[in-house]
């Protein structure tokens, strides 16, 4: 078989049949090169090169959305948690699923497509579409919407409190395209989780954080709030913050610690910061309770007992700096 890196690396990944065609890749080279393992089939006439590194989930996921769109064509446009992964929105850990696609004609009802790939209907409104990366997706605030209604409340909330932090969306542009759904499937479930979504968090984990905070019955931390000492000098910006019992929340996430070209001292050193602040804090008065994703998932009701020792220890009288917000 002739070597064929130079057509491979002008072509675009995922492709079709006719795109390697359009390279000099004839369907017999096609068979081939699957057969070897240099090309990997997604769908029917849908391909994509190998790669020789480990991919991520999200990049696995983005491949797979790319390859769907390609393979439907069109009539299709990109939604639910699949245009919230072209928008950058954050994806719940792990492997992501299904495609989704919303069909732009009229079509009876949602329904499993081919091969993973899932087809939503939406004859009784318009579907408002943007490109974004090339591809037709549902505009933010549809995807938004329909994340709401078709998630657990712990995967939406986040897509949900990152599009309005990023000031892509609104809280009410959400609201407003929820009452074009009114009578769509999972409303309820859509309207809980909107009651939860805060632009003023940061992260994928804050957020799931304090939905599962609310699930487990605690009232949430006001998120975001600057610590200043009684110099008037910040101490910190501190992840949340329960006022009235002086007490702070703070979520531990890999990004922290994970400085792009930094080695073992240079995390060490972050690792040292972050204790010094949480002494500072302490310092002036306040309790301080630091969890992160494992304790949620497999010890919440542990934490459950820190945060409310942690609030019956704190008292406001006590703290001798102030707070902005």
């Amino acid at each position: 078989m002739y070597d064929v890196s130079q057509s491979l690396a002008q072509i675009g990944s995922p492709f079709t049949r006719r795109d390697a065609e359009e390279v000099g890749i004839s369907a017999k080279v096609l068979r081939r090169l699957v057969r070897s393992g240099r090309v990997v089939r997604l769908l029917h006439g849908v391909y994509a090169v190998s790669s020789p590194e480990l991919e991520s989930f999200e990049e696995a996921y983005e491949r797979n959305v790319r390859a769907s769109a390609l393979a439907f064509g069109e009539d299709f446009a990109v939604s639910h948690l699949s245009a919230a992964a072209v928008h950058g929105l954050p994806l719940p850990p792990g492997p992501t699923g299904s495609v989704h696609l919303t069909r732009l004609t009229a079509c009876h009802r949602s329904r499993p497509g081919r091969r993973g790939t899932v087809i939503h209907h939406a004859d009784s409104s318009e579907t408002p579409i943007v490109v974004a990366d090339g591809l037709a997706v549902t505009s933010v605030e549809r995807t938004v919407a329909d994340c709401l209604r078709s998630l657990p409340v712990a995967s939406s909330v986040p897509i949900a409190d990152a599009a309005v932090h990023r000031g892509l969306t609104t809280a009410e542009e959400i609201r407003g395209y929820l009452e074009v759904q009114r009578r769509w499937v999972g409303m309820p479930r859509a309207r809980l989780a909107l009651s939860l979504v805060d632009g003023r968090r940061e992260s994928w984990l804050e957020s799931f954080s304090f939905v599962r905070l609310d699930q487990l019955g605690i009232d949430l931390p006001e998120p975001q709030v600057e610590v200043f000492d009684d110099w008037g000098l910040l101490v910190g910006r501190v992840d949340g913050m329960w006022r009235e019992d002086a007490t702070v929340a703070e979520i531990d996430g890999r990004s922290k610690y994970l400085i792009s070209g930094s080695g073992e001292r240079a995390v060490a050193d972050v690792v040292v910061a972050e204790k010094a602040r949480e002494d500072r804090l302490r310092d002036l008065g306040l309790e301080v309770v630091r969890w992160g994703l494992d304790d949620l998932r497999r010890h919440p009701h542990q934490l459950v007992a820190r945060i409310r020792a942690a609030r019956d220890r704190g008292a406001w009288t006590r703290f001798r700096g102030r707070l902005r917000p």
